[in-house]
């Protein structure tokens, strides 16, 4: 006599719970992902660990880097993106400030007042 799946899902069920053990994804309509409530709240708790103390103009096409925890500089986005970066890994944070010190220095944008010295 054999078990139909139904039958042997409901055994189951009945000794360890539901097999989806995962709750439904909630419902947000038609908002994209990052206007979720949840997403946005992830977002805004990283933003707290950063300042954001400009050193020089914005400008068309431009990505805003942070050199530090707190100083900004504003960037070509091309060469922002060409170099892959993290504040938790050192080495990776001095080659995108070199490259983006380099830029600054060759196209001689005005620096202006940092908060902290500035990483070279």
């Amino acid at each position: 006599m054999a078990l139909s799946r139904a039958e042997i899902e409901k055994i189951i069920e009945r000794w360890i719970g539901p097999l989806n053990y995962y709750p439904p994804p909630p419902d947000h309509g038609d908002l994209p992902y990052n206007e979720w409530p949840e997403v946005r709240a992830r977002a805004a708790k990283r933003r707290e660990l950063f300042g954001f103390n400009p050193l020089n103009e914005y400008f068309e096409g431009a990505d805003g880097h942070h050199i530090d925890k707190i100083n900004v500089v504003y960037i070509p986005r091309k060469l922002h993106q060409s170099i892959r970066h993290s504040q938790k890994k050192p080495h990776s944070m001095i080659r995108i400030n070199r490259a983006a010190m380099k830029w600054i220095e060759r196209n001689n944008i005005p620096i202006l007042a940092a908060k902290k010295p500035l990483p070279l």
